[in-house]
Protein backbone atom coordinates (compact mmCIF):
# COMPACT_ATOMS: atom_id res chain seq x y z
CA UNK A 1 0.00 0.00 0.00
CA UNK A 2 1.65 3.02 -1.38
CA UNK A 3 -0.27 6.17 0.00
CA UNK A 4 0.75 10.12 0.53
CA UNK A 5 3.10 11.22 3.35
CA UNK A 6 3.59 7.84 5.91
CA UNK A 7 2.67 5.55 3.53
CA UNK A 8 2.68 1.84 3.83
CA UNK A 9 4.95 0.12 1.19
CA UNK A 10 4.29 -3.33 -0.44
CA UNK A 11 7.15 -4.69 2.26
CA UNK A 12 4.81 -4.31 4.68
CA UNK A 13 1.99 -6.52 3.49
CA UNK A 14 2.27 -10.36 4.01
CA UNK A 15 4.88 -12.23 2.91
CA UNK A 16 3.08 -15.61 2.95
CA UNK A 17 0.50 -17.54 1.12
CA UNK A 18 -2.62 -17.15 2.44
CA UNK A 19 -3.52 -14.15 4.47
CA UNK A 20 -6.56 -12.14 5.54
CA UNK A 21 -5.85 -8.60 5.20
CA UNK A 22 -8.55 -6.27 7.27
CA UNK A 23 -8.44 -2.81 6.17
CA UNK A 24 -9.54 0.02 8.38
CA UNK A 25 -10.96 3.46 7.06
CA UNK A 26 -9.17 6.27 9.03
CA UNK A 27 -11.55 8.99 11.30
CA UNK A 28 -10.17 12.15 9.34
CA UNK A 29 -9.54 9.81 5.85
CA UNK A 30 -5.63 10.10 6.41
CA UNK A 31 -5.05 6.61 5.15
CA UNK A 32 -5.38 6.27 1.45
CA UNK A 33 -4.24 3.05 -0.34
CA UNK A 34 -2.83 2.44 -3.74
CA UNK A 35 -2.57 0.09 -6.25
CA UNK A 36 0.23 -1.81 -4.05
CA UNK A 37 -3.29 -4.03 -2.45
CA UNK A 38 -4.05 -4.77 -6.09
CA UNK A 39 -0.84 -6.11 -7.44
CA UNK A 40 0.12 -8.00 -4.56
CA UNK A 41 -3.62 -9.94 -4.78
CA UNK A 42 -1.94 -11.30 -7.97
CA UNK A 43 1.27 -12.37 -6.16
CA UNK A 44 -0.09 -13.65 -2.95
CA UNK A 45 -3.51 -15.57 -1.98
CA UNK A 46 -4.90 -12.74 0.04
CA UNK A 47 -8.40 -12.84 1.78
CA UNK A 48 -9.30 -9.17 1.94
CA UNK A 49 -12.15 -7.42 4.32
CA UNK A 50 -12.84 -3.72 4.68
CA UNK A 51 -14.41 -1.85 7.41
CA UNK A 52 -15.53 1.83 7.00
CA UNK A 53 -17.37 4.01 4.30
CA UNK A 54 -14.29 5.56 3.50
CA UNK A 55 -12.29 2.42 2.33
CA UNK A 56 -14.97 0.53 1.04
CA UNK A 57 -15.78 3.33 -1.84
CA UNK A 58 -11.82 3.82 -2.76
CA UNK A 59 -11.44 0.08 -2.84
CA UNK A 60 -14.37 0.03 -5.26
CA UNK A 61 -13.70 2.90 -7.29
CA UNK A 62 -10.11 1.18 -7.41
CA UNK A 63 -11.68 -1.88 -8.73
CA UNK A 64 -10.14 -3.60 -5.74
CA UNK A 65 -12.76 -6.65 -4.58
CA UNK A 66 -13.15 -7.40 -0.94
CA UNK A 67 -14.89 -10.97 0.54
CA UNK A 68 -16.49 -9.03 3.10
CA UNK A 69 -16.95 -4.84 4.30
CA UNK A 70 -17.74 -3.70 7.77
CA UNK A 71 -19.62 -0.16 8.20
CA UNK A 72 -21.32 -1.00 11.77
CA UNK A 73 -18.35 -0.23 13.49
CA UNK A 74 -18.01 2.98 15.38
CA UNK A 75 -14.60 4.12 16.46
CA UNK A 76 -14.22 2.53 19.26
CA UNK A 77 -16.36 -1.30 18.60
CA UNK A 78 -17.82 -3.04 21.59
CA UNK A 79 -16.17 -5.88 23.32
CA UNK A 80 -18.79 -8.11 21.20
CA UNK A 81 -18.73 -6.59 17.57
CA UNK A 82 -14.30 -7.30 18.33
CA UNK A 83 -15.33 -10.56 19.41
CA UNK A 84 -17.54 -11.60 16.65
CA UNK A 85 -14.64 -10.92 14.34
CA UNK A 86 -11.96 -12.73 16.57
CA UNK A 87 -14.05 -15.49 16.80
CA UNK A 88 -13.85 -15.78 12.22
CA UNK A 89 -10.13 -14.89 12.28
CA UNK A 90 -8.59 -17.12 14.79
CA UNK A 91 -11.50 -20.12 13.48
CA UNK A 92 -9.14 -19.67 10.06
CA UNK A 93 -5.83 -19.85 11.38
CA UNK A 94 -6.37 -22.45 13.71
CA UNK A 95 -7.54 -24.76 11.16
CA UNK A 96 -4.43 -23.90 8.81
CA UNK A 97 -6.78 -22.39 6.21
CA UNK A 98 -4.83 -19.16 6.53
CA UNK A 99 -0.97 -18.20 7.29
CA UNK A 100 -1.57 -14.36 9.23
CA UNK A 101 -4.24 -12.33 9.37
CA UNK A 102 -3.08 -8.32 8.95
CA UNK A 103 -4.76 -5.30 10.01
CA UNK A 104 -4.37 -2.21 8.02
CA UNK A 105 -5.24 1.37 9.68
CA UNK A 106 -4.73 5.20 10.75
CA UNK A 107 -2.45 4.98 14.01
CA UNK A 108 -3.33 8.28 16.12
CA UNK A 109 -0.58 10.08 16.93
CA UNK A 110 -2.42 13.79 17.51
CA UNK A 111 -5.32 15.63 15.80
CA UNK A 112 -3.11 16.31 12.46
CA UNK A 113 -1.27 13.32 12.41
CA UNK A 114 -2.22 9.96 11.70
CA UNK A 115 0.34 6.85 10.90
CA UNK A 116 -0.78 4.18 8.66
CA UNK A 117 0.41 1.12 10.10
CA UNK A 118 0.24 -2.89 9.19
CA UNK A 119 -0.01 -5.20 12.62
CA UNK A 120 -0.02 -8.95 12.08
CA UNK A 121 -3.11 -9.94 14.46
CA UNK A 122 -2.25 -13.80 13.85
CA UNK A 123 0.16 -15.01 14.52
CA UNK A 124 -0.31 -12.33 16.94
CA UNK A 125 -0.75 -15.26 19.71
CA UNK A 126 3.03 -16.42 18.67
CA UNK A 127 4.76 -12.92 18.71
CA UNK A 128 2.48 -12.29 22.28
CA UNK A 129 4.37 -15.55 23.40
CA UNK A 130 7.67 -15.31 21.82
CA UNK A 131 7.64 -11.48 23.81
CA UNK A 132 6.51 -13.14 27.25
CA UNK A 133 9.02 -15.96 27.03
CA UNK A 134 11.90 -13.22 26.59
CA UNK A 135 10.45 -11.40 29.51
CA UNK A 136 11.29 -14.88 32.02
CA UNK A 137 14.58 -15.60 30.41
CA UNK A 138 15.66 -11.80 31.12
CA UNK A 139 13.50 -12.16 34.84
CA UNK A 140 13.69 -15.48 35.88
CA UNK A 141 15.40 -17.84 37.80
CA UNK A 142 17.06 -21.44 36.68
CA UNK A 143 16.13 -24.33 38.06
CA UNK A 144 17.70 -25.91 41.15
CA UNK A 145 19.39 -29.06 40.56
CA UNK A 146 16.17 -30.95 41.62
CA UNK A 147 13.93 -28.86 39.25
CA UNK A 148 16.64 -30.30 36.72
CA UNK A 149 16.41 -33.66 37.32
CA UNK A 150 12.23 -32.85 37.22
CA UNK A 151 12.77 -31.51 34.15
CA UNK A 152 14.86 -34.28 32.60
CA UNK A 153 12.30 -36.94 33.87
CA UNK A 154 9.04 -35.47 32.22
CA UNK A 155 11.26 -35.67 28.42
CA UNK A 156 13.14 -31.57 28.39
CA UNK A 157 16.37 -32.05 26.45
CA UNK A 158 17.24 -28.38 27.72
CA UNK A 159 16.34 -28.22 30.89
CA UNK A 160 19.63 -25.79 31.64
CA UNK A 161 17.48 -22.81 29.40
CA UNK A 162 14.31 -22.87 31.31
CA UNK A 163 13.96 -19.89 33.76
CA UNK A 164 10.87 -19.40 36.22
CA UNK A 165 9.15 -16.30 37.02
CA UNK A 166 7.03 -15.50 40.13
CA UNK A 167 3.83 -13.04 38.98
CA UNK A 168 1.31 -12.32 41.14
CA UNK A 169 -1.67 -13.59 38.78
CA UNK A 170 -1.16 -14.80 34.99
CA UNK A 171 -0.15 -12.19 32.00
CA UNK A 172 -3.08 -12.09 29.19
CA UNK A 173 -2.71 -10.15 26.19
CA UNK A 174 -3.49 -6.40 25.59
CA UNK A 175 -4.32 -6.60 22.36
CA UNK A 176 -7.86 -6.73 22.45
CA UNK A 177 -9.03 -9.19 19.52
CA UNK A 178 -6.30 -11.34 20.83
CA UNK A 179 -7.88 -11.11 24.25
CA UNK A 180 -11.07 -11.76 22.85
CA UNK A 181 -9.72 -14.83 20.82
CA UNK A 182 -7.84 -16.23 24.17
CA UNK A 183 -11.08 -16.16 26.16
CA UNK A 184 -13.41 -17.29 22.90
CA UNK A 185 -11.27 -20.82 22.93
CA UNK A 186 -10.98 -21.46 26.55
CA UNK A 187 -6.68 -21.10 26.41
CA UNK A 188 -6.34 -21.12 29.67
CA UNK A 189 -8.38 -21.35 33.59
CA UNK A 190 -10.02 -18.53 34.90
CA UNK A 191 -7.51 -18.36 37.64
CA UNK A 192 -4.26 -20.01 35.96
CA UNK A 193 -1.73 -20.80 38.34
CA UNK A 194 1.44 -21.27 35.51
CA UNK A 195 1.95 -20.71 31.79
CA UNK A 196 4.83 -22.21 29.80
CA UNK A 197 6.18 -20.08 26.72
CA UNK A 198 8.60 -22.57 25.71
CA UNK A 199 11.79 -22.32 28.09
CA UNK A 200 10.16 -19.02 30.27
CA UNK A 201 7.32 -20.59 32.70
CA UNK A 202 5.48 -17.70 34.34
CA UNK A 203 4.34 -19.34 38.41
CA UNK A 204 1.99 -17.68 40.16
CA UNK A 205 3.87 -16.45 43.46
CA UNK A 206 1.26 -18.37 45.65
CA UNK A 207 1.84 -22.04 44.14
CA UNK A 208 5.76 -21.87 43.38
CA UNK A 209 6.79 -24.75 45.86
CA UNK A 210 3.68 -26.71 44.44
CA UNK A 211 5.93 -29.29 42.32
CA UNK A 212 2.93 -30.93 40.45
CA UNK A 213 2.31 -27.47 38.81
CA UNK A 214 6.20 -27.08 37.87
CA UNK A 215 6.41 -30.86 36.39
CA UNK A 216 2.97 -30.07 34.04
CA UNK A 217 4.90 -26.66 33.32
CA UNK A 218 8.21 -28.42 32.33
CA UNK A 219 5.97 -31.04 30.38
CA UNK A 220 4.67 -27.84 28.20
CA UNK A 221 8.39 -27.38 27.53
CA UNK A 222 8.82 -30.92 26.36
CA UNK A 223 5.88 -30.35 23.97
CA UNK A 224 7.38 -26.92 22.57
CA UNK A 225 10.97 -28.67 22.06
CA UNK A 226 9.01 -31.62 20.47
CA UNK A 227 6.81 -30.01 18.02
CA UNK A 228 9.21 -27.95 17.29
CA UNK A 229 9.06 -24.12 18.73
CA UNK A 230 6.28 -21.35 19.75
CA UNK A 231 4.52 -21.81 16.46
CA UNK A 232 3.77 -25.46 16.25
CA UNK A 233 3.38 -26.22 19.67
CA UNK A 234 0.28 -22.75 19.70
CA UNK A 235 -1.21 -23.44 16.43
CA UNK A 236 -1.73 -27.35 17.84
CA UNK A 237 -2.63 -26.03 21.47
CA UNK A 238 -5.18 -23.38 20.24
CA UNK A 239 -6.92 -25.69 18.20
CA UNK A 240 -7.28 -28.58 20.66
CA UNK A 241 -8.42 -25.34 23.10
CA UNK A 242 -10.88 -24.50 20.23
CA UNK A 243 -12.23 -27.98 19.50
CA UNK A 244 -12.07 -29.75 22.60
CA UNK A 245 -11.52 -27.48 25.41
CA UNK A 246 -8.64 -26.48 27.68
CA UNK A 247 -8.83 -29.54 30.38
CA UNK A 248 -9.80 -32.34 27.49
CA UNK A 249 -7.00 -30.45 25.06
CA UNK A 250 -4.48 -33.73 24.55
CA UNK A 251 -1.77 -31.48 25.23
CA UNK A 252 -2.98 -30.86 28.78
CA UNK A 253 -4.24 -34.10 29.59
CA UNK A 254 -0.28 -35.45 28.69
CA UNK A 255 0.93 -32.78 30.96
CA UNK A 256 -1.39 -33.80 33.65
CA UNK A 257 -0.92 -37.61 33.00
CA UNK A 258 3.43 -37.21 32.88
CA UNK A 259 3.81 -34.85 35.87
CA UNK A 260 1.53 -37.40 37.94
CA UNK A 261 3.73 -40.20 37.11
CA UNK A 262 6.69 -38.80 37.33
CA UNK A 263 5.67 -37.49 41.11
CA UNK A 264 4.75 -40.54 41.92
CA UNK A 265 7.67 -42.46 40.82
Amino acid sequence: LDGPGDGIGRRDLPDQRRSVVYLESAPRGAFEASEGVADVRHQLRLHLELSGKRVIAWCRYQGVAAQATYTHFEDKPQYAQVEELANKYIGLYISGKVDRVDVAYSKFINIARQKPVVETLLPLAAAWAAEQEQRILREGMPLSEHEIADAKAVGVRDPERVRLLQVEAIPTPANPMLRAAYNTINFLPVKPRGLTLRYGIFVRADCRQDRHLLLHELVHTAQYERLGGIVAFLRKYLFECATAGYRAAPLEEEATAVARRVQSS
